[in-house]
């Protein structure tokens, strides 16, 4: 086919498509054939790539559209505001070429999942929207496992399996309708930033349940700095913000994997040694030598309540 035709081609392509009708006159200054093909391919693929329905939501939800614009575009794809959905924002690991393939898998893998929406948001992340109806609602009955949290395990599964990538997944709330995404995706930002450096193990969260982390987080380092003092007395030196080695040991390694699980387990030292696999005097062992280097005794409630906001401060300051 030649230029002339490709051309004409292109510009029905562009008025089936847009509803505009453009012409090419033959007046002096006017691109030749070649040129007006390549400017017209350029047009068409632009707007076959703005003008879909994922992409709009994507816009509106990273804030590339105001709100106005917005209204327009969900009337064009007749979007349900009002429709309950859940947003997960993933992150991954190694991104060489990864996302656009864990973007294909999980829309292959939650194909059932009517209206779900995987979008790729750049070499290293991708945004998972689920709508919430009726399924989500019988799941709820059916166990009282949340269902929020084993669509996050099924998307880490896949990109871990299929993909032999590790990622963390953040996962909203129930939102209302779609004019909540932008404020429920700066949500997930953030606390992925936080989850990242008070827990970096862990691999699944909600951004509405970063409580104590978000407060720790956002003191200034002379508060979190006076606070450790005052817990931790001479072990802690509040002029250069070191801790002792041997009371610093306490808040690492296995000692904090043991008092975290512990915490975790309301104070339970049998359940705590089952699931760590410890012998009961082992556990025993480690509390005890909590105690002896930072004076706080875990195995009762303000003690216990002291050593992970001191954990998590120690994590704070590291991070400033």
């Amino acid at each position: 086919m030649d230029n002339s035709a490709k051309k004409e081609q292109l510009l029905a392509e562009l008025n089936r498509i847009t509803g505009l009708r453009l012409s090419f006159s033959d007046t002096d200054g006017m691109p030749d054939e070649e040129q007006a093909v390549k400017g017209l391919s350029v047009l068409l693929d632009a707007y076959r790539r703005s003008g879909t329905r994922e992409d709009a939501v994507l816009r509106w939800t990273t804030g590339a559209v105001g709100e106005d614009d917005f209204r327009i575009l969900a009337a064009r794809f007749h979007i349900d505001p009002d429709t309950p959905l859940v947003l997960y924002y993933v992150e991954l690991d190694k991104t060489e070429g990864n996302t656009d393939q864990a973007v294909r898998l999980l829309k292959q893998v939650l194909a059932d999942r009517r209206g779900l929406m995987a979008l790729r948001l750049h070499d290293a992340a991708l945004l998972i929207l689920e709508p919430v109806k009726k399924r989500l609602s019988a799941e709820i009955k059916a166990d009282d496992t949340d269902p929020v949290l084993r669509t996050a395990e099924s998307i880490l599964s896949v990109i871990n399996t299929e993909l032999f990538v590790n990622a963390r997944v953040m996962c909203s709330g129930i939102l209302p309708g779609v004019y909540s995404l932008p404020a429920a995706y700066a949500d997930a930002l953030y606390a992925m930033s936080v989850e990242r450096i008070f827990h970096p193990d862990r691999r699944i969260g909600l951004s509405d349940c970063i409580g104590e982390d978000r407060l720790l987080y956002e003191h200034s380092p002379e508060v979190l700095r006076a606070y450790l003092k005052e817990t931790l007395g001479g072990a802690f030196s509040e002029t250069d913000g070191t801790i002792a080695e041997a009371a610093a040991r306490a808040f690492e390694g296995d000692y904090l994997l043991a008092a975290n699980c512990f915490l975790d387990n309301d104070l339970n030292i049998a359940e705590t040694a089952r699931i760590l696999h410890f012998h009961r005097n082992t556990l025993i062992y480690r509390i005890e030598q909590i105690r002896a280097e930072t004076g706080l005794d875990i195995r009762r409630f303000d003690d216990a309540m002291r050593y992970r906001l001191c954990s998590l401060a120690i994590c704070a300051l590291r991070s400033k």
